[in-house]
C-alpha cells in the first residue's frame, strides 16, 4: 500500500514515543499498530464485487474492490464514519445466495477532489459477525484467487 496520507483517519504520530504519552493514546496506537500487523497477514485479493451496505436508515451500493478472509474494502466517494456498523449483502461469484454480514468500519480514505494519488477512497470494513457457512464461502473464494494469482505470477517452465 502506498505512503499513509493526510487524508487517512488514523491514529496521529504526535511524535512521541513512550513517555509522557496518555495512557488512552497509547492504548489506541497498540490497537492501531496490532491491526495494521494482522492486516498484513491476512491474504488480501483484488476483485470487484456489488456490495449493499446499510447503517440505520441509510442505504447505499457500492464496490468491493480488495478482500480478505476478516474483511473488505469498500471503494466509495462517501465512506460511513470509523466505528460505524454496517450491515453487508453481496454475492459470492458462482454463488445464487447473496451473504449477508455484518460489519465495523475500521478505517477511512476520504475522497479528495482534485488529488490525483488519492485514486482509491473508501472504507476498511472488518467483518463482526458472520455465519460459519458464509466464512467458509468468503475464505474459499480468496484462497481460489489467491492461488490463481500465484499460478500467474509464477507459471509453470517449459522445456525448450
Amino acid at each position: 500500500m502506498a505512503e499513509e496520507k493526510d487524508h487517512k483517519q488514523a491514529v496521529p504520530d504526535l511524535g512521541m514515543k513512550g513517555e509522557g504519552r496518555h495512557p488512552q493514546f497509547e492504548e489506541a496506537l497498540s490497537e492501531a499498530e496490532r491491526q495494521a500487523r494482522e492486516r498484513r497477514r491476512e491474504i488480501r485479493v483484488l476483485l470487484n464485487i456489488e456490495v449493499d451496505y446499510s447503517s440505520g436508515d441509510t442505504f447505499l451500493f457500492a464496490y468491493i474492490t480488495d478482500m480478505s478472509t476478516k474483511g473488505i474494502f469498500i471503494h466509495t466517494n462517501t465512506p460511513e464514519a470509523v466505528g460505524t456498523m454496517l450491515n453487508l449483502e453481496f454475492t459470492i461469484p458462482g454463488e445464487s445466495k447473496p451473504l449477508t454480514v455484518e460489519g465495523v468500519v475500521m478505517w477511512v480514505n476520504t475522497y479528495q477532489p482534485g488529488d490525483f494519488e488519492n485514486l482509491n477512497p473508501g472504507m476498511g470494513v472488518r467483518f463482526a459477525e458472520v455465519q460459519q457457512s458464509d466464512q467458509v464461502k468468503i475464505s474459499s473464494l480468496v484462497k481460489h484467487i489467491a492461488d490463481l494469482e500465484e499460478a500467474a505470477a509464477n507459471p509453470p517452465k517449459t522445456e525448450g
